[in-house]
């Protein structure tokens, strides 16, 4: 992507109350430890809107494909590509071993367990903030129906911001993982801690950024294009925001 255009991109995406919101939050698991019923609206909240992550990168890089079928049949797949390779980790596909490993949400699960969290906890209603559901049928809806630009927008957006929110979670989670961790959790040989969702999160958001980043190119040939990339970062920080907004205000 043209550096100039990424970089006004991102400064509308940092500079939006949305990001501030964010930092609010990890503010406040920096500061303290969250008691137990904090940690399980936590966990079920992100859960909630989590789960419309991998399988909506997977409908967006089907649609970015078939949007550039007509014009260039033969490069077409590779715009798609673009965005499936956010994909590759969520789904636990390990390239270079050629295995299939654990999925980012089994990870987010096991890590959970070993809190004594329970799936039926994760699923209860009461336990997710009202702002979970509206973000997560946003990501339902924008990376499988609607504008393709947008999609793409509010996928750079998501992972952009999402670079920044696994950094502040790990780091405000391992301050007081004692508090956390169950006192009979035998980890396993070759374990990677208790953390590890959010740990190789901070490894592979980056590369993540960069490869949605060129996606975005694709669509920045005109200013139509553009408005309507802009248009879907904004929607994933207006209320990616407020759902962080709201966690701080339910654990201040």
């Amino acid at each position: 992507m043209d550096g100039s255009y990424r970089g006004q991109l991102d400064e509308e995406i940092q500079s939006h109350l949305g990001w501030a919101q964010l930092e609010e939050f990890g503010a406040l698991i920096n500061n303290r430890a969250l008691k137990r019923d904090e940690l399980v609206t936590f966990l079920a909240s992100t859960g909630c809107f989590f789960k419309e992550i991998p399988g909506g990168i997977l409908a967006l890089a089907l649609r970015v494909s078939d949007d550039w079928m007509d014009d260039d049949h033969f490069d077409a797949v590779e715009n798609g590509a673009k965005i499936l390779y956010s994909a590759v980790d969520e789904y636990g596909i390990d390239t270079n071993l050629q295995i299939f490993t654990r999925t980012h949400h089994q990870l987010f699960l096991d890590m959970c367990k070993r809190m004594g969290i329970s799936k039926a906890e994760l699923f209860d209603k009461s336990n997710i903030i009202d702002e979970a559901w509206p973000l997560a049928k946003l990501t339902h809806d924008y990376y499988r129906t609607g504008s393709v630009a947008r999609g793409v927008g509010f996928h750079y957006s998501s992972e952009r911001s999402s670079d920044r929110e696994f950094v502040l979670c790990y780091e405000g989670l391992t301050k007081f993982v004692d508090r956390y961790t169950l006192k009979d959790d035998k980890p396993e040989e070759n374990d990677l801690g208790l953390l590890n969702f959010y740990y190789i999160h901070t490894l592979v958001e980056p590369m993540h950024g960069n490869s949605s980043a060129e996606s975005v190119q694709l669509y920045s040939s005109n200013p139509d294009n553009r408005r309507q990339v802009l248009d879907g970062a904004m929607a994933w920080m207006k209320y990616y925001g407020e759902f962080w907004a709201a966690l701080t205000r339910k654990f201040s």
